[in-house]
Formats: C-alpha cells, structure tokens, sequence
C-alpha cells in the first residue's frame, strides 16, 4: 500500500461507529478544544466534511490523531443533509475580532450584532496570519458542515430541554419516526469490521425494511487504498457515487442487508443503489 494513505485499525474509533448504529442516529456536540467549546451559540451540533475520500485518507494520515480524526464515518447525501438543516461552515468575519459576550460552561455566544444566534453554531475561527503560536489558525482545509436541531429544521428526534442535548440526527427510522436520508453510507478500514457492521446494523434495526427503506452500504477503506495503488491517479475512481456505480459489492463496498444472505437475497432490489450526485 502506498504509505501517504496507509492507516491502522482503531478500535476506538470502530467502537463509536457501533454506538451509532445502536443510538439510531448521529448526536450532536459541542466539541470542546482546551476546555472551550467550538460550537458557538450555545446549541450542539453534528459536524461533517465535504472531502473527496482521497483528501480525508490523506489527512487522517498528516494530522496522525486517531482521538481526533480516524479512518471510520457516516456518509450522507449532501443535498439531503442541507433538506435537513445543515449548512456549510462560515469560516471568519469580515470584521476584525470577535466580541464574545457569554463564555460559560458549553454556552459561548458572540455579539449578535456580528453573527445571529441561530447562525452561530456554523462559525468557525479564522486567522491564517496568526504568528504567536507558530502555526495559523486555519482549518478551511476540513470543508465543514454542520446540522443543530431547530424548529425550522426539526427532522430527527428533537430535543425536549431546549438546549439540543438530547437531539438526535436520525439515520435509522422506527414506525412514527422520520428521515430524510434515503441512502446512509459507513467508512471502516478493515474487512472484517464491515462484516461486524453489516451484522450489527441487521440486528439492531431488526424489521425496518416494514417501515422505511433507506439504503445502506459499507465501504472498506483499506480495500480502497488498494484499489487507488493498483489502477494510478488518472484511473481511480474518487467520489462515492462512482465506487458504487463502477465497482460491483465485493471487498471494497457491501450492500446491507448481504445479497449472499439468503433470507435477505430476496430484498436485494431494494439495495442495488446508485447515488446521483457527489456526498
């Protein structure tokens, strides 16, 4: 494997994939750094990327953090993640500095004169001429979105404090429940981790197929590092959409439920998706 995209198994990470099949859904956070937490606004959210698989390898690999950033994830439709509410990153202000007027505890709100309350969960700070700590302050790299639950945006499981802490963005529906995701795509790095994905995500959602039929596959990023070596840089393929229309499910993707499964096999239709447009 080409060591500029080779990672390792992590366990951890793997493990909080789990929770998230068993939870039914992504839930959202403050994403606290040095104490601090970098969701302003006082409302948590879920935080995504819009980078090509290529780039992601590549920076898990440059950053070397498994704590912060691993070879696993959820992977969403983009035009149906802005149907339900999320919204690209606003990276700075036009104007220098920015008052914070509340800093206590998770709720960090800066002037609302410079950035309504209701946008604030999408700002992140940007200062790519910072000299003090000898690195700028610059993470538009990580082409971010992020989803907060809302009256406006109220698809998911909403909360009941008021505070977004016991939100959910649903992935996987029960009867009285809706999502707007009809294709839910996981990242794992290892074969066998997306044979024990693929199992968990039969049982812990066992007979969803009676209520919603969202299509969920699982892509093997090792296999896909593999695949990248073996045909060049001018032959792979990069976007998600394209790994699933040109490569039959095998080692590098798996259907879910699995085609091979004979009491699934005769589902298999409702399976055989193609994506049509980029994550």
């Amino acid at each position: 494997m080409d060591n500029e995209l080779l990672c390792n198994p992590c366990p951890e990470a793997f493990e909080v994939l789990k929770q998230i099949v068993t939870s039914r859904g992504l839930k959202p956070a403050f994403g606290r750094r040095n104490g601090k937490p970098t969701i302003y606004g006082g409302i948590p959210a879920v935080c995504f990327t819009e980078m090509p698989i290529i780039n992601f390898l590549q920076y898990v690999v440059a950053r070397n953090n498994y704590a912060w950033c691993a070879p696993y994830g959820v992977c969403l439709l983009k035009r149906e993640l802005f149907k339900a509410g999320a919204r690209p990153a606003v990276y700075g202000l036009s104007v220098p500095g920015v008052s914070i007027v509340q800093d206590q505890g998770n709720i960090r709100v800066i002037d609302k004169n410079l950035l309504p309350l209701s946008e604030q969960y999408r700002y992140i700070t940007l200062d790519p001429n910072r000299q003090e700590k000898n690195h700028p302050l610059d993470w538009t790299h990580e082409r971010e979105w992020r989803w907060r639950e809302s009256q406006q945006y109220s698809y998911g499981r909403a909360a009941q404090n008021g505070d977004g802490s016991d939100s959910l963005l649903l992935l996987f529906p029960e009867e009285d429940e809706v999502t707007f995701f009809s294709q839910v795509g996981f990242f794992v790095w290892t074969p066998e981790e997306a044979n024990m994905l693929r199992d968990l995500i039969q049982q812990a959602i066992p007979g969803y197929l009676e209520y919603y039929m969202p299509k969920y596959f699982i892509i093997v990023l090792s296999e896909f590092v593999r695949y990248y070596n073996e045909n060049g840089i001018h032959d792979v393929v990069y976007r998600i959409e394209d790994i699933l229309m040109k490569l039959k499910p095998g080692k590098l993707w798996k259907r879910v439920p699995d085609p091979s499964d004979s009491e699934s096999a005769s589902n298999d239709a409702l399976f055989d998706m193609w994506v049509e447009e980029p994550f």
